[in-house]
C-alpha cells in the first residue's frame, strides 16, 4: 500500500461555529465539496458522535473515483473531529479548529493509504499526480466551502506532509 500524509490549512473570515457545522456534517459536503459525488451516513454513532459513519464516493481531477467509510472516533466541538477511514481509503482524518478574531482556521490532516491495487503498483511513478489530484480537490474545496457560507476565504493551502 502506498501511504500519503496531507495538510490543509483553510482560512475564513466566518465564526468558528459556522466552520464547525459545515465540516462536522459531511451531509453538507455535496452542496460545497465539488468533488464529492456522493455522501450516505451508515451508522447514526452515539449521541456525541462517535461511530457515527458516513460513505464517500469522490472523483477527483483525475479519471477515477474512491469509495470509503469515514467514522467518527473523537469529536469535541468546535475543535476537533478526528475520524477514521476504511475502504480505497484507509487511514485516519483529523479536523483541528481555532479562531483568532473574526478568522477561523480549519486544518485537516489525512493520513492515508490507497487499497486500489493498481493505484499501489503505479505508486511509485504516479505518486506525485496522485498528490497533485488531492490539493486540487482540497483547493475547491476551500474555495466552496467559503461561498456556502458566504465567507471571505483568506488562505487556502494543501501540502503533502514530510513522511517519516
Amino acid at each position: 500500500m502506498s501511504d500519503y500524509k496531507f495538510l490543509t490549512r483553510w482560512e475564513l473570515q466566518a465564526p468558528i461555529e459556522t466552520v464547525w457545522d459545515a465540516v462536522s456534517d459531511p451531509r453538507t459536503y455535496t452542496k460545497w465539496f465539488p468533488y464529492i459525488s456522493r455522501v450516505a451516513q451508515v451508522a447514526p454513532g452515539d449521541p456525541d458522535g462517535a461511530g457515527r459513519a458516513y460513505r464517500f464516493t469522490i472523483t477527483g481531477k483525475l479519471p477515477y473515483s474512491l469509495s470509503f467509510t469515514v467514522e467518527n472516533v473523537h469529536q469535541d466541538p468546535p475543535r476537533l473531529l478526528e475520524s477514521r477511514s476504511t475502504g480505497q481509503l484507509e487511514g485516519t482524518g483529523r479536523w483541528e479548529l481555532s479562531q483568532e478574531g473574526d478568522i477561523t482556521t480549519a486544518l485537516y490532516y489525512w493520513h492515508v493509504r490507497t487499497t486500489r491495487r493498481w493505484m499501489n503498483l503505479t505508486a511509485p511513478l504516479l505518486r506525485p499526480l496522485f498528490a497533485w489530484n488531492h490539493h486540487k480537490i482540497m483547493d475547491k474545496g476551500g474555495t466552496r466551502l467559503a461561498a456556502y457560507l458566504g465567507a471571505r476565504l483568506v488562505a487556502n493551502t494543501s501540502r503533502e506532509e514530510l513522511r517519516a
